[in-house]
């Protein structure tokens, strides 16, 4: 594992770690392609558009409640979409995404035994072309790399850096990490924590650290002394 980061330490190493990941990235986005326009996008393009605020559709239940949605993705994305680029924007976005997916690999797999570029380049290609990584995924058919741009996909890449983060102890990291895929996607957030916390808890170097998390935070600290 030591010898994963002491590997990417260097300047030059870290320019070939990222071109790697951004030669995962187009090769998987080559695989997939990209859609407009289907799948869930039915609710993404009329909430970025702004459809419910017409005064044809003041009354429409439908367009009404897409105001409720919970993901930060669609927010931050509304004030710079309009009818001209919103198909550009979606396309920008979804390989942005695909490109933090697959630094976040490559990071996993420098952490895990993979210490050489060419290891993790191979590793990183067969994640690219692997049919097992597309579309949906086999136990409960979430979305995994898929053709068309959703929030849901936007949590890959902070996903797994913070799996990665809490393998390595770094809890805080792996506590903003979560946070960011909370704020895409709650249920998926909510099932990363657990994980995060049964893996916490089943290693007891971890069980330390997590203690001095805690001890950290002066709300918990407060809370357990109360």
């Amino acid at each position: 594992m030591s010898n994963a980061i002491s590997y990417f330490s260097g300047r030059r190493s870290v320019f070939l770690f990222l071109m790697i990941a951004f030669l995962g990235a187009t090769v998987s986005l080559i695989s997939t392609g990209f859609k407009f326009g289907i799948g869930n996008n039915v609710f993404h393009i009329p909430y970025v558009l702004r459809f419910g605020e017409l005064p044809v559709f003041y009354e429409d239940a439908f367009y009404q409640s897409l105001e409720k949605f919970t993901s930060l993705v669609w927010p931050l994305l509304r004030p710079i979409i309009y009818e001209e680029n919103i198909e550009r924007v979606f396309l920008i976005s979804h390989i942005l995404s695909r490109i933090v997916a697959f630094i976040s690999l490559c990071w996993f797999f420098g952490v895990n035994g993979a210490s050489r570029l060419d290891s993790i380049l191979i590793s990183i290609i067969v994640c690219a072309v692997c049919p097992w990584m597309k579309s949906g995924s086999v136990i409960g058919a979430h979305g995994l790399f898929i053709s068309y741009f959703t929030h849901s996909e936007v949590t890959w890449g902070p996903l797994v850096a913070a799996l990665v983060a809490a393998q390595l102890g770094r809890l805080t990291l792996a506590a903003i990490f979560s946070g960011i895929v909370f704020s895409i996607n709650a249920f998926v957030g909510i099932w990363l924590v657990a994980i995060i916390l049964v893996c916490v808890l089943m290693n007891k170097n971890q069980r330390t650290d997590f203690k001095l998390f805690i001890k950290m935070n002066p709300n918990w600290s407060k809370d357990k002394v109360s």
